[in-house]
């Protein structure tokens, strides 16, 4: 997977967020093949604008890009399958723009 480290600020206030994200590698669960897996942490409570848990709080906060690639380990590297946004929000984190199989 290959993040892009170009951060875009959405809040239109002063924000401390952090993208709790970094480029790496991941193995598919043997059950499924066809999922992947990715992991979108939350923010600190002392942080501003202050997080909650309330998934009907979509202000969004911040966004950054990524892209999926399969067949190798090596991060960056591989077929890439599909691209998207990491949007975290106010009270939720979701991936937005979904391309696949990417341009």
């Amino acid at each position: 997977m290959w993040v892009d480290p170009a951060v875009v600020p959405d809040y239109p206030f002063s924000m401390d967020w952090h993208t709790s994200f970094t480029q790496g590698t991941g193995v598919t669960p043997a059950a499924d093949p066809s999922r992947f897996a990715d992991g979108i942490e939350g923010d600190s409570p002392s942080a501003t604008p202050p997080p909650n848990c309330d998934n009907n709080s979509i202000s969004d906060v911040l966004h950054w890009g990524q892209a999926w690639q399969v067949g190798d380990s090596s991060p960056g590297a591989g077929q890439r399958v599909q691209t998207d946004y990491i949007q975290k929000r106010l009270g939720t984190a979701v991936h937005t723009f979904i391309v696949s199989p990417p341009q």
